[in-house]
């Protein structure tokens, strides 16, 4: 139990490689983001489309960051 506390609350400095792929996933979320925002109008639906863009670059980064470990 103890090392899956650690790797799941401790903390890391990502390498090159992982801050680059990071960047790029949230480069993309940001895009979609983008169109979200122009196509779908205001609202609970944007909202929730919103976060879940959010929520998919912070899992995908906490997933390149656990990488290895």
């Amino acid at each position: 139990m103890a090392q899956r506390l650690a790797r799941d609350f401790g903390a890391a400095e990502p390498t090159a490689d992982q801050l680059a792929r990071i960047e790029e996933i949230r480069r993309h979320c940001f895009s979609a983001a983008t169109l979200v925002t122009r196509y779908c109008p205001a609202g609970r639906e944007q909202s929730l489309a919103l976060t879940a863009l959010q929520e998919a670059a912070m899992w995908a980064e906490v997933g390149i960051g656990r990488e290895g470990k």
